[in-house]
């Protein structure tokens, strides 16, 4: 059932987005895409939260970024053997919900080579494209999504960890061709952006 302001709503954006011919227009159709996700480390504890990017031209039957309201798909925290680590995801909700995105991430987050852990999560374990894996990729959450018409289900990552009570690291990984991130500390407050 869709309201009909919902159903408006959709057709407004829908037209907007098939009408437009300029560049500028389309980049700005993407910044209402509303996602937001935070990761905090204060007095050695970490956090993590996302929300919701809503539904705005959502096909019937897409989740979309519902994965924010799923603890382990869309945001996850922990401390594990001394490294402490919180992440906060976003992109193609149904994807992340099946491949418990956020967990999958804290799993590896333990390993020497952290660049090379959360690179083979985004493309082995996400995608499903590892020989591990190969088996389950009919089965997997990026074939399903691609089955319902998502054909580039994506995923990006913004991740902080700490190793001891002073120093924490900031990474972030995405699948997309670009994905924007702001950070700010205690030690310099004024906030950096990246695109």
């Amino acid at each position: 059932m869709v309201s009909e302001k919902a159903s408006q709503r959709w057709q407004y954006w829908k037209e907007r987005l098939q009408s437009t011919e300029d560049k500028e227009a389309e980049q700005g159709f993407h910044d209402i895409q509303d996602t937001v996700g935070a990761v905090a480390s204060c007095n050695g504890h970490m956090s993590a939260g996302v929300s919701s990017g809503g539904l705005l031209l959502k096909y019937p039957g897409r989740i979309g970024e519902a994965s924010a309201a799923v603890y382990g798909a869309g945001c996850w925290a922990q401390e594990m053997r001394g490294r402490k680590m919180a992440c906060s995801i976003s992109g193609t909700g149904e994807y992340i919900i099946r491949s418990n995105l956020a967990r999958t991430i804290g799993k590896v987050s333990n390993e020497d080579d952290l660049h090379e852990a959360l690179e083979r999560t985004l493309t082995a374990d996400f995608w499903g494209t590892s020989p591990i894996t190969a088996h389950l990729r009919s089965h997997s959450g990026a074939e399903q999504s691609r089955n319902a018409g998502e054909p580039n289900p994506n995923a990006g990552v913004l991740m902080m960890t700490a190793d001891s009570e002073t120093t924490v690291r900031l990474w972030c990984a995405f699948t997309t061709p670009t994905m924007a991130i702001a950070y700010a500390s205690s030690t310099n407050p004024n906030p950096k952006v990246r695109v």
